[in-house]
């Protein structure tokens, strides 16, 4: 708020990084799983913030490609760079990753859940890490707790295609998003 607030509308975007939890809310991917490409870095990126003032502010494209484009059906990411912050640090969790339905089953029938889903062991976040407050507050007995770690089976396929997943990563190139 405070750099809105200090740069107005100048200002356009504001870009920050996330963590992509893996596995369980212990452990993040890897920076180079990430697909998006914000002036020149690519990796777990997002616009946190968007000026409404950006002529023909809309969105375009189907999800998965999806963007927020401008009158001239161009992407706000490549507007100009000096309208825009970057944030140098991960300011969120991000939980694609991550069952988020009842059981595996059930979450396969959400669009596009089949190819989130991954077995991949990430980095462990260390010990001082600060989780956000929600994660702490009294939940419904629907929900389940967020603290649960891994199970040993995810654990083992983890094993095997983590090491596969990175190499991919390092030799194939593959296009911005998913």
């Amino acid at each position: 708020t405070q750099i809105i607030r200090k740069h107005g509308n100048n200002l356009e975007t504001i870009v920050n990084g996330y963590f992509n939890i893996i596995g369980d809310i212990y452990h993040y991917q890897e920076e180079k799983a990430g697909k998006y490409k914000i002036d020149g870095k690519e990796g777990h990126l997002t616009i946190r913030a968007i000026n409404r003032s950006i002529p023909g502010l809309h969105f375009g494209k189907p999800h998965g490609i999806q963007g927020i484009f401008d009158r001239g059906d161009r992407l706000i990411q490549e507007r100009d760079i000096k309208k825009r912050i970057s944030i140098d640090e991960s300011l969120y969790l991000h939980l694609t990753h991550m069952i988020r339905s009842k059981n595996i089953s059930e979450n396969l029938k959400v669009m596009k859940r089949d190819v989130k889903y991954k077995h991949e062991l990430g980095f462990r976040f260390p010990l001082y890490f600060y989780y956000p407050e929600v994660l702490f507050r009294s939940k419904p007995n629907i929900v389940d707790s967020p603290w649960e770690r891994m199970n040993r089976s995810y654990m083992l396929r983890g094993l095997i295609e983590t090491p596969l997943r990175k190499f991919k990563r390092r030799v194939f190139k593959s296009k911005s998003g998913y």
